[in-house]
């Protein structure tokens, strides 16, 4: 990392040239100005870690340069020391801090402490900036593990549409003149192929939900809840299953994300609840939460921070169908939303999950 600047504001060309020593050991560069006008150019130019200047700076009313400071520099802020006389009162000090001071050293200066403060925000900018670094590095390489995954999945799919297409050919058109044997390797085949899809479109709807332009509005979520039973009922109509559907439970957001974002939920519902006579499913809002609960399998709370994790099967739901993905993509799109998710199970009990979106 390239040394800081940090710039230093006298009118008295003395008194920057007595800093300079006392700061040398610190490893910075070193700006100098001997008014407000002269700052402001340097601040517009440079980067500073930090300001070191009189609380008296000519050519400019010392508010006047803060002000101009924060109009120019608002993405920036750069902390500022005040050096003050020593006949300065308390209420000279507290007016310092109105000022936009984050620290105050009086004269005459005692290098030992001007040297201490001055190291203290020098580190703290090092650190920022090594923070800012890593974060860029690491949206970078997210960026393009998503534009991987997309491409990856998106490609994929054309050559096992193909091997799809002569699986079911085979099994449709040439069943009866097939060796037992060989027809269940090509069943077996042809259900790989069909999992495989399952995988990669859940991939797709991973990497899009980043993408996605959001539009949010108000949406009716129990009117996208009832209409999710209604699917689920329709395709299996000699299931019986209680759902309870809290009426008008509105939420602001994307209608597209939040309808993904209930159908994963409720198919799970569904999905590890297939085993119980007296299914329950339940959707609704309470202590400013949404909520879907159901009364399934359940999981051990001991393994509750692997539920969002994508590919992840707890022990217990090996056996049933699934990709690994859906609790992901619901995390996914309640983060775009600003909110949190978590969950609440035990197991052959059932399991509840909140979520809120701002």
């Amino acid at each position: 990392m390239e040394k800081p600047y940090i710039l230093l504001v006298d009118d008295k060309e003395e008194n920057l040239l007595a800093y300079e020593p006392i700061l040398a050991p610190l490893e910075i560069h070193i700006v100098k100005a001997t008014s407000g006008k002269e700052a402001l150019h340097w601040l517009l130019k440079e980067k500073f870690a930090l300001i070191l200047r009189d609380v008296a700076i000519p050519k400019m009313d010392g508010l006047e340069a803060i002000r101009l400071i924060e109009e120019k520099l608002t993405s920036e802020r750069i902390p500022t020391i005040f050096i003050i006389p020593s006949d300065k009162s308390f209420e000279d000090i507290l007016g310092s801090y109105s000022l936009g001071a984050v620290d105050c050293i009086t004269k005459p200066i005692i290098p030992e402490i001007l040297r201490t403060k001055v190291s203290v925000f020098i580190d703290l900018f090092k650190a920022k900036k090594e923070i800012e670094e890593k974060v860029e590095m690491l949206s970078a390489i997210n960026q393009e593990l998503e534009a991987f995954v997309y491409s990856a999945s998106h490609d994929l799919r054309s050559p096992l549409a193909t091997i799809e297409g002569f699986c079911d050919m085979l099994l449709k058109y040439k069943s009866d003149k097939l060796d037992p044997q060989i027809k269940h390797y090509i069943e077996r085949m042809d259900n790989g192929v069909k999992r495989m899809d399952e995988l990669l479109t859940d991939l797709l709807t991973l990497s899009r939900i980043t993408k996605l332009d959001m539009e949010r509005k108000e949406v009716n979520l129990s009117e996208t809840a009832k209409a999710i039973r209604d699917e689920l009922k329709e395709k299996e109509p000699e299931r019986e299953v209680e759902f309870l559907i809290q009426d008008d439970v509105m939420g602001r957001g994307d209608s597209s994300l939040l309808k993904i974002l209930l159908e994963n939920l409720i198919f799970n519902a569904y999905k590890f609840t297939s085993k119980r006579e007296k299914a329950r499913i339940e959707f609704g809002v309470k202590e400013g939460a949404y909520f879907v609960s159901d009364n399934g399998i359940g999981f051990d709370m001991a393994e509750v921070d692997k539920l969002f994790a994508p590919f992840s099967r707890l022990v217990g739901i090996s056996e049933f169908p699934g990709t690994g993905i859906g609790l992901s993509i619901v995390k996914r799109i309640v983060h775009r939303h600003q909110g949190k998710i978590w969950a609440i199970g035990e197991p052959d009990k059932g399991a509840t999950f909140f979520w809120t979106i701002m």
